[in-house]
């Protein structure tokens, strides 16, 4: 099996334009709204999926699904353009169309566009961060050591560096490999293994103060982890996490959202934070029905 590389899915310029062809080819449909602007200017684009129906969308029930919220997962954008695409070629369906006059679906394809684009960048780094500037040694300059293309073939991966205190060891069986290191390994050459680069500052470390960043994902109220590396200075900081929250507030009724990301909410539910029993009951049977439906 093949590895998608970023090449294999849509700039969030590509996107954006995919997104407004649709609109366009299906205006009964299909309308695009604008949340927010990134701190590098790309829109953070709304799309609402609804039929001319009894009732305004407004006032209908509606799911809401999002993605791109980690940069790095390109093919989750992919998955929600492609779902897209899918529902405008079948939207004549009666089934289908019943269901988009009596409810909504509202979809942000890419939360994080900015953090995407880096994946286009060469050489390519992989990031779920987004480009908000930060200090991360702390040394009064901002993203000054950041990950470098040592062997010059167009990506950013990792590399081994010698070390005698190291955690790795090469592991036998497979010398492209590193195992954990064991008892049984005394004397062998360990390694610890670090992100591709150099010491740009010359501070004894190695890119530890790279370009960016707040992982989107992290900077909600939700049970954030303050002072947590990636989770924002606060919540809500980011122009990306705040849009997403003022759409929801904007729209109660809202009545489940539908992550495509690196934790599928759909398969482990959150767990409820308080409410009544019967509340809690109803979690239990969702987990149920979702575990089920994973067996």
């Amino acid at each position: 099996v093949g590895v998608a590389r970023s090449q294999d899915y849509p700039t969030p310029d590509q996107l954006h334009s995919a997104l407004q062809d649709l609109a366009t080819q299906n205006p009964d449909i299909l309308t695009l709204e604008t949340l927010a602007r990134s701190r590098e200017g790309r829109a953070i684009t709304a799309v609402t999926l609804a039929l001319a129906g009894k009732t305004p969308p407004a006032s209908r029930q509606a799911v809401l699904v999002v993605a791109g919220l980690e940069a790095s997962l390109l093919h989750t954008s992919f998955v929600a353009l492609a779902m897209l695409r899918e529902v405008a070629r079948r939207k004549g369906e009666p089934e289908l169309r019943a269901l988009l006059e009596s409810h909504v679906v509202y979809l942000v394809p890419q939360v994080n566009p900015d953090g995407a684009a880096r994946c286009f960048a060469k050489p390519r780094r992989e990031s779920p961060l987004n480009p908000r500037p930060r200090d991360d040694d702390r040394d009064a300059r901002i993203d000054e050591d950041g990950p470098e293309g040592i062997d010059l073939d167009g990506e950013i991966l990792q590399m081994r560096v010698p070390d005698p205190e190291g955690p790795l060891v090469v592991d036998g069986a497979d010398p492209r490999l590193l195992r954990s290191h064991t008892p049984a390994d005394a004397g062998s050459a360990r390694f610890r293994r670090i992100e591709e680069g150099a010491d740009s500052d010359g501070d004894g470390l190695v890119n530890e103060d790279p370009p960016g960043g707040v992982d989107v994902a992290r900077n909600f109220p939700h049970e954030l982890e303050a002072r947590a590396a990636g989770s924002g200075p606060h919540a809500a900081s980011e122009p990306e996490s705040k849009a997403l929250i003022d759409f929801l507030l904007a729209h109660p009724n809202i009545q489940a959202a539908l992550t495509y990301g690196a934790h599928d909410n759909v398969i482990h539910p959150p767990p409820p934070r308080d409410g009544p029993p019967e509340k809690r009951g109803e979690h239990r049977l969702w987990k149920k029905d979702a575990e089920l439906h994973a067996a």
